[in-house]
């Protein structure tokens, strides 16, 4: 199962017991939207807080797009930058610039560097788990 959420807008719909949640699965290439309840989805995560998981799976998911090739297309995906302009107002936040949020709280430093070894990258995403605030 794969969850992606893209801002903090969506922890604040999760704390709510009569929110459902959407999870866009992929079978064989051709996407499909499931509609699952709280309760299903607090079953298949053992309980576990929903914020914190989909946040730890995001810190696990950035270090392994990181490890990756520098012509691989997620890196480049997640790496690059379009240049277009933007609707009026302040700038949009972008995956990663909730990620980069989540470090500051965890104080967490030169996360760049420790991505480029899976121990201390595992020692990361357990800090994580483990992290009271995130």
């Amino acid at each position: 199962m794969h969850v992606h959420f893209t801002h903090n807008v969506h922890s604040n719909l999760l704390a709510n017991p009569h929110v459902s949640c959407r999870i866009f699965a992929s079978e064989d290439l051709h996407p499909i939207c499931t509609y699952t309840s709280n309760e299903q989805l607090n079953r298949s995560i053992d309980g576990k807080d929903i914020v914190k998981f989909i946040k730890t799976q995001r810190i696990r998911w950035l270090g392994h797009v990181k490890r990756m090739e520098m012509g691989a297309m997620p890196r480049k995906m997640m790496e690059g930058r379009l240049f277009i302009g933007r609707k009026r107002g302040g700038p949009r936040l972008r995956w990663m610039d909730d990620v980069v949020a989540d470090f500051k709280i965890m104080k967490i430093k030169h996360w760049i560097e420790k991505t480029k070894d899976k121990e201390q990258w595992r020692l990361v995403v357990e800090e994580a788990n483990a992290h009271p605030g995130l």
